[in-house]
């Protein structure tokens, strides 16, 4: 067997178009991985801008639930001050209510400070009365301080006045 030039012409022509061929086919692969890393890439693009957003939006909302925690707590205290006061209040007029109803008929300027019971009676109403002055301060009850107490201040002194009966 002989080789001519003719086959070796042919040879080598088959060999370029294969190799046009592999060329362009190659050409044509890679041309496809670029488009599809192109899409990728924007893909990720994409998925970072909404992320970023969605990441902005929880901030966001995050702040807006600290917002309303703290309102919720600064609810609370005053609920609690309010309570408080309300508790404070009721004490008070209890205390009102037992002095009323207890010691509400003393008046040592009619009866004698010499007497035991008069003076027992005479000292709790005193201390009673002092409770009650120092919770209508704490409360700011000022009408309960010129009303109540000041009036029955003025009744009940200290010990060494005596009745009449006595001097």
């Amino acid at each position: 067997m002989k080789i001519t030039r003719k086959d070796i012409r042919q040879i080598v022509i088959s060999f370029i178009v294969v190799i046009t061929i592999i060329i362009i086919s190659g050409e044509a692969w890679l041309d496809q991985k670029r488009e599809n890393l192109l899409k990728f890439e924007q893909q990720v693009t994409k998925e970072k801008i909404e992320l970023e957003a969605t990441k902005q939006q929880l901030k966001e909302k995050k702040k807006k639930i600290e917002n309303l925690k703290e309102m919720l707590r600064k609810k609370e205290r005053r609920l609690n001050e309010k309570k408080k006061k309300l508790a404070s209040e009721k004490l008070l007029n209890f205390y009102i209510l037992t002095y009323i109803s207890k010691y509400g008929d003393i008046d040592i300027h009619k009866e004698c400070l010499s007497n035991k019971k008069y003076m027992e009676r005479y000292r709790k109403a005193k201390a009673l009365l002092d409770i009650i002055e120092a919770k209508a301060k704490e409360l700011g009850k000022k009408d309960i301080l010129e009303k109540f107490i000041w009036p029955r201040r003025n009744c009940i002194h200290t010990l060494s006045v005596r009745c009449k009966n006595c001097r």
